[in-house]
């Protein structure tokens, strides 16, 4: 059955569908506050409203903030489109300073060993050394790279050892608390109460937020506390390898 329900909550619900229970029929509620729209969800980073990020020492290079949404819109919350429609029936932000959290990356042009140029034409050595510089100076997950990271096979001969990796990658990660809050507000019935459940449904989405935001800033007293979320490969690489 639960395999099943995880399978629902990646599908969007029809035009004559509950989105809360799937049935073929339209539940008057106090919950739901509007047709959800999934054209109409964008990514507004400079909506999350991230604080700068202060740096002890100064270190070569060009070095900005990104406003990483803890729960990306599109790799994440548009994903699992069950729960994105609920989330958007209630009048959920996604785009809310609550998931949000500001990460250290790169600003283009960058400069390096007498070279000025994009950070991607950079050897992946250097880029690496770049990135495990920055984490250690801030504390903070590099955020340069997708969050769907392909994860090295160390059963591989030819796969560098990356340690214990016991996480998937990012999106992946992330998906599951939705798929599993999205169950557990299918298994509620929210369409069948005659309480208003809208500002519950809003709170347990922003609870994940804030789970994700303590494990990334737990990346600062030890890398490996922020399992099993990191943001980039290579700051998984460093949890796991440093």
């Amino acid at each position: 059955m639960t395999e099943i329900l995880e399978a629902v909550t990646m599908t969007a619900a029809t035009t004559d569908e509950c989105i809360y229970c799937g049935k073929k029929e339209k539940h008057e509620n106090k919950t739901k506050k509007k047709e959800p729209d999934l054209t109409t969800v964008e990514s507004l980073p400079d909506n999350l409203q991230c604080s700068h990020i202060k740096l002890n020492v100064p270190i070569p290079g060009k070095y900005t903030k990104a406003n990483h949404h803890l729960i990306p819109v599109k790799q994440c919350f548009l994903k699992v489109k069950r729960l994105a429609q609920i989330a958007l029936s209630v009048n959920y932000n996604i785009n809310s300073p609550t998931n949000g959290i500001a990460l250290p990356t790169v600003c283009n042009m960058y400069e390096h060993d007498g070279k000025t140029q994009n950070f991607g034409q950079f050897s992946p050595a250097v880029k690496d050394g770049i990135a495990i510089s920055m984490m250690q100076e801030t504390g903070m997950q590099w955020h340069v790279g997708h969050h769907a990271y392909q994860l090295n096979d160390t059963a591989s001969s030819d796969a560098p050892d990356e340690g214990e990796i016991n996480h998937l990658p990012y999106d992946k990660e992330v998906q599951k608390m939705l798929v599993d809050i999205c169950i557990d507000f299918y298994r509620d019935e929210h369409c069948q109460s005659d309480e208003d459940k809208s500002d519950k449904i809003k709170s347990q989405i922003d609870d994940i937020c804030n789970a994700i935001r303590n494990k990334l800033n737990a990346f600062a007293k030890s890398p490996r506390n922020s399992a099993p979320f990191y943001v980039s490969k290579i700051a998984s690489r460093y949890a796991f390898t440093s």
